[in-house]
């Protein structure tokens, strides 16, 4: 679908870039964690008697071979977007196999059983939502994993999409009709109530990154009767513009504030869009996401 849509030209998308050191940071810290990360090389050391002998498989063993070209093309694939960690997700089971054909059974399961804990403990530090910097190392300390502190940033995003959701429905002030441009917690708003939204898209555009989310709509069922409320990931200007010709009120969360400016160039409370009062500033990005203006 996406080479019937785009053609070669897939491979020259770029939505947002990624500082150097935040890229450092996610690739360094959120792809094994400290811990498991430090195991690993530790055990890569003791085991360069076995790895001399990587360089004569990767002509001769088509496993090996096969298993290394893996790596390297999700590796550049990511390279070319590096905007989650989890995108690296495709090359684990891939370095696994090297690491069983390399490492001794002992090593190899040494390995395996920190990667596996650094998502519950790991080296963490207070300044993990920036890039790196001196405070980075200053500031760190025993603290919950990936997969921990994940879990809990999602759950606060879950939180944050019902805050929304509680908030616009139920709220006699809400002035209705009215669009919601609800920021990068879109996607979860629809799915928690997918039995009461009815999701479609707001205009077919190809040089969006996914047209479900980025130009994405989703309302009650009863979309055609007024008064409605509908919820979008974000408004350019001239969208922003037809829903106040015709009469719809636009809200904002801060989020979707930032966003619009960072990838519209205009700020909606310029234009009489109105922030909603919500208890929080923003949820957080999940744990490996690195932090760009989008």
């Amino acid at each position: 679908m996406v080479l019937m849509n785009y053609g070669l030209n897939f491979l020259n998308f770029f939505d947002q870039k990624v500082p150097f050191d935040e890229f450092v940071k996610r690739l360094g810290k959120d792809g094994l964690g400290i811990i498991g990360a430090a195991v690993l090389l530790g055990a890569l050391v003791l085991s360069l008697p076995r790895l001399r002998f990587f360089p004569r498989d990767l002509r001769f063993n088509p496993h090996v071979l096969t298993w290394t070209a893996a790596i390297v093309l999700f590796f550049l694939s990511y390279l070319r977007l590096p905007h989650e960690i989890a995108y690296l997700i495709p090359l684990f089971p891939f370095g696994f196999f090297l690491m069983a054909r390399y490492l001794s059974r002992g090593l190899l399961v040494v390995s395996i059983v920190a990667i596996v804990a650094a998502g519950f403990v790991d080296v963490t530090s207070s300044n993990d939502t920036t890039g790196v910097s001196m405070s980075t190392f200053t500031s760190a300390g025993v603290g919950q994993g990936m997969l921990l502190s994940d879990r809990k940033t999602l759950q606060n995003q879950m939180y944050f999409a019902r805050e929304v959701r509680n908030l616009t429905a139920r709220n006699s002030q809400i002035q209705t009709p009215a669009v919601i441009a609800v920021g990068f917690i879109y996607p979860e708003l629809t799915i928690l109530y997918k039995d009461r939204l009815q999701a479609g898209i707001l205009e077919k555009d190809l040089d969006a990154i996914s047209q479900l989310s980025d130009k994405g709509q989703a309302c009650d069922p009863s979309c055609s009767i007024a008064p409605r409320i509908e919820y979008v990931w974000l408004l350019d200007y001239d969208t922003m513009k037809e829903f106040r010709d015709e009469g719809k009120t636009i809200y904002v969360t801060p989020d979707a504030e930032r966003s619009t400016y960072a990838v519209y160039h205009y700020r909606p409370a310029y234009f009489g869009a109105i922030r909603l009062p919500l208890s929080r500033e923003n949820p957080s990005l999940g744990a490996g996401s690195a932090n760009t203006n989008r």
